[in-house]
């Protein structure tokens, strides 16, 4: 397997498709994490299905139980340990959102070695203002379908209907919101909304996880209403007392 980082910041959207098309030029199977407020990624390539079994995650799950400097390492940057729900919240383009991204660029474009079109373009883009319709991170987060977290957790041996699948839909609805560097023309009320109800639904499914508890607090926030909010966080404290702070974080954040 490949893993190749790239940045959405100072990045066009030509360009980070460019990257794309190569990539999938030579691997049949293709995917995108997506960290850090949606300004990095991590490219994935192989010659086999990327999609994981759920006998695969259990396998890997007992490796991460009885590691503690991974298990340490996952709960510091992910706030927690759990790979399906790390894979759920951060694995978000795979092969059929790639394939259509990728279309929406009809130049052909490919980065080779007697082609290095990328070392020459993408450092012009550090000197010039880019439009957030041209931005990487905002064409990564247009080519996101809610679909792919059904598809995910299928495959990782989560239903679809659990507090998990929820939630990460819930932050799909709240990222198009919040990100600041996309501008996506949406309707932002139905969008909280959307978000408020999955991570309620997420709540009553799974009662006791604070971090569910928290994003609702935020989303009710966002939305003025601040007397649900208040409760959220209330509760929040109440299940989490010793936590530092119940402050809203990006559900990208890693």
């Amino acid at each position: 397997m490949l893993a190749q980082w790239v940045q959405t910041y100072n990045f066009t959207m030509h360009d980070y498709g460019m990257i794309l098309r190569t990539l999938r030029s030579e691997f049949p199977h293709t995917g995108v994490l997506v960290l850090a407020d949606g300004a990095d990624t991590l490219l994935l390539a192989s010659e086999r299905p990327l999609l994981p079994t759920g006998e695969a995650l259990g396998r890997l799950q007992a490796l991460v139980d009885r590691t503690p400097a991974i298990r340490t390492d996952l709960e510091r940057w992910f706030d927690g340990s759990d790979l399906r729900r790390i894979l759920l919240s951060h694995y978000l383009l795979g092969e059929d959102q790639l394939a259509r991204l990728v279309d929406r660029d009809p130049s052909g474009a490919l980065n080779t070695d007697l082609h290095l079109l990328l070392e020459f373009d993408a450092p012009l883009h550090l000197f010039r203002k880019t439009v957030p319709q041209d931005t990487a991170a905002l064409g990564l987060l247009s080519a996101m379908d809610p679909s792919r977290i059904d598809q995910l957790a299928a495959a990782s041996g989560i239903p679809p209907g659990s507090a998990d699948a929820a939630v990460v839909r819930g932050d799909w609805h709240w990222n198009r919101v919040v990100n600041p560097t996309l501008g996506l023309r949406i309707d932002a009320a139905a969008e909280l909304e959307d978000a408020a109800k999955l991570y309620e639904q997420a709540a009553a499914l799974a009662p006791g996880r604070v971090e569910i508890v928290e994003a609702l607090g935020r989303t009710r926030s966002k939305q003025g209403r601040s007397a649900e909010a208040i409760a959220a966080w209330s509760e929040a404290v109440r299940l989490a007392p010793t936590a530092a702070s119940h402050a809203p974080r990006s559900p990208w954040s890693s």
